[in-house]
């Protein structure tokens, strides 16, 4: 987690982008990203980026940082050890040994882009110096292109640990297939690009729609008196008609990236068995296993869910099932 030199081989605004049958919204969603940063340079982009993960690394030490004070203050004995000064005052300090049980946001419960939303609105001029006139959308569309660096990351390179964890390598995947756990992480690099970009474009047309609401307000002064009051209510109407189809737009949208997820999800695990349909003992045996397989990647889903995802396709290919 965290932007560190994704931009150094992937040009985020003109890098190519790898064709690849499991995930060819790839593609589709850089393209989104670039045309919100049209008129950036790359190296804005990257900025933009930077910016983007610093928010989210405060983000997560500030709640740390604040959950840590409130329980020495409230002299929370679970989580701190009592010490008494030469005067007889006692104070509480916070045990290191107890942050793994704090119940605060972290990288391993929260995404990037919740942290940065949650972040983000206690900054201001962030990117003043690098960036002129930076939108809150360009950072939403930069950390997309960031997270398809990520995926493109996993589909070109892979980490040889032949000479140890402390000696693991970074090297060309070459003729190497793609594993499961490869293919998942890659997925769900994807999965946060889209989420990203889809906010962006949310951002960005409620900003338009500001501006345009802005704009006919101050028609609307410039208007006669007796005028006024009829032009407002007519500006209202159009702005929460406008409104009304955003939001349709963007549940259809959520819908739809729902719905993406369950097939990134039946698709590792139909990928998974047919490779070896035999290794369960049934198709329940096998719902069960992928069940608990597909959680650990994140995803969760009932163990009748997959039973049916392998039944239909094994019955679509002709295999026999136990």
């Amino acid at each position: 987690m965290g932007f560190w030199r994704h931009f150094d081989e992937f040009d985020p605004l003109k890098g190519d982008i790898p064709y690849n049958h499991r995930f060819s919204a790839m593609s589709d969603i850089a393209w989104r990203a670039r045309r919100l940063l049209r008129g950036r340079t790359p190296e804005q982009v990257r900025s933009l980026a930077q910016d983007a993960s610093m928010v989210i690394e405060e983000f997560f030490e500030s709640a740390k940082r604040e959950e840590i004070e409130r329980l020495e203050r409230d002299g929370d004995t679970d989580f701190c050890d009592t010490h008494v000064d030469e005067f007889g005052a006692v104070s509480f300090r916070f045990r290191s040994d107890m942050e793994d049980e704090l119940e605060i946001p972290t990288e391993d419960n929260s995404s990037e882009l919740e942290a940065f939303k949650e972040g983000y609105g206690s900054w201001d001029n962030l990117s003043a110096d690098e960036v002129p006139d930076a939108k809150d959308h360009d950072y939403y569309a930069a950390m997309a292109l960031w997270f398809v660096a990520d995926a493109i990351e996993g589909l070109h390179y892979r980490w040889d640990f032949s000479n140890g964890w402390i000696n693991a390598r970074r090297v060309p995947r070459e003729q190497t297939p793609l594993e499961a756990n490869d293919m998942a992480k890659v997925g769900s690099h994807l999965i946060k690009a889209m989420e990203a970009v889809c906010y962006a474009e949310q951002v960005y047309e409620a900003d338009q729609l500001k501006q345009r609401f802005d704009a006919q307000l101050q028609r609307v002064r410039e208007t006669h008196a007796a005028e006024q009051e009829r032009v407002i209510e007519q500006v209202r109407e159009e702005f929460e008609a406008e409104e009304r189809q955003r939001r349709s737009e963007q549940g259809r949208e959520l819908s739809r990236l729902r719905h993406s997820k369950r097939d990134a999800a039946r698709q590792l695990v139909l990928d998974h068995w047919q490779a070896d349909p035999s290794a369960h003992a049934s198709a329940e045996r096998a719902g069960i296993f992928y069940a608990d397989w597909l959680a650990t990647l994140g995803h969760q889903f009932q163990p009748r869910t997959v039973v049916n995802w392998i039944r239909a396709y094994a019955k679509a290919q002709g295999i026999r099932l136990r």
